[in-house]
């Protein structure tokens, strides 16, 4: 009976564990193959020259010797090294370096003594050369799928803005470290527009401001037959379609005039929120008006940017404005 011959070992990672392919002569006399204490695992493909077969993901890393087995008994092989399998990341392809590709161009190589694996000679420079390349397209690949979610963005925050329309036109000083660029980014990007004042409320928040929305189409008092009577206003004027956004002002963000510094015309008190209004009007609805609110405190406010006061509770100030 003849006796199996290897002459090579080439084993293969993959996902589920570790396929292995045998070169030599009289393999397809193989019935089963047996690695370390190991259960007898049957061959997936073999032919004279070739016998393929897996090894469990479950196999802890050392080296296993092989045994096969057949009509012509059992045969020693030589050992095969296995080696801990690394958790393939759910949302990005895993890295592979140079020294990986050569590998797999190795792989690729016929069988053959004249097809030599050896380090330092001339084909194994030349797929490592070859293998350079395919790393650097491969991690430039990787890069991209970080750059394509708008949170994660790191090298294409200027695209990301020229895309969308960032810095918007109300806004007079930019943001300039990556951090908030990069919120601002996620913000526009994911955002799908409304006329809420809940809409409003949780924009302004993004920005950091503290805005409370109020409408006023409850004090309008449209005309409506069976409860209106004869002279009584169609819709009480524009105040069908006006609402007001209440903002809270930052003690960081007032400014008052002082004597040695303040100039003809400088106002007494000022609190610097035009970026902030400026939005709301681009993003309100195209038919309503807005009466911005200015809440220095729980006893005053200040309306628009006259400055002026309007004592009382703010959630009264509704009929003052």
């Amino acid at each position: 009976m003849t006796v199996p011959l290897i002459q090579a070992t080439y084993p293969r990672k993959t996902a589920r564990g570790w396929r292995i392919t045998l070169v030599g002569f009289n393999l397809d006399q193989v019935l089963g193959v047996t690695v370390g204490d190991l259960l007898m695992v049957l061959p997936l493909a073999k032919s004279e020259r070739e016998l393929v077969f897996t090894v469990p993901s479950t196999a802890t890393p050392g080296v296993y010797p092989v045994v096969l087995s057949g009509a012509f008994g059992t045969f020693q092989a030589r050992g095969l090294t296995v080696v801990d399998l690394p958790d393939l990341d759910a949302r990005l392809p895993q890295a592979y370096t140079a020294e990986d590709y050569t590998a797999q161009l190795l792989e690729l190589l016929p069988k053959g003594l004249a097809w030599t694996r050896r380090i330092g000679t001339n084909i194994r420079r030349l797929l490592s050369a070859a293998a350079e390349e395919l790393s650097r397209v491969h991690t430039l690949a990787r890069f991209l799928l970080e750059e394509v979610t708008p949170s994660q963005t790191t090298g294409s925050l200027n695209e990301w803005e020229e895309e969308l329309g960032l810095p918007e036109s109300c806004v007079t000083s930019p943001a300039t470290d990556d951090d908030s660029r990069r919120r601002e980014i996620f913000r526009k990007a994911n955002s799908l527009g409304g006329c809420s004042p809940a809409y409003f409320e949780e924009l302004a928040a993004i920005l950091g401001f503290s805005v409370k929305v109020d409408e006023y189409f409850k004090l309008a008092q449209p005309f409506k037959a069976g409860q209106a009577v004869a002279g009584d206003a169609l819709t009480q004027g524009p105040w069908l379609f006006t609402w007001r956004a209440q903002v809270l002002v930052p003690d960081s963000a007032v400014l008052e005039f002082t004597a040695g510094n303040g100039t003809a015309g400088t106002p007494l008190r000022w609190w610097g929120l035009e970026e902030l209004e400026c939005l709301f009007e681009q993003l309100k609805p195209a038919h309503t008006l807005i009466v911005f609110t200015y809440v220095l405190g729980v006893s005053y406010a200040m309306v628009g940017n006259t400055g002026e006061f309007m004592a009382g509770n703010i959630d009264q100030m509704i009929g003052g404005t």
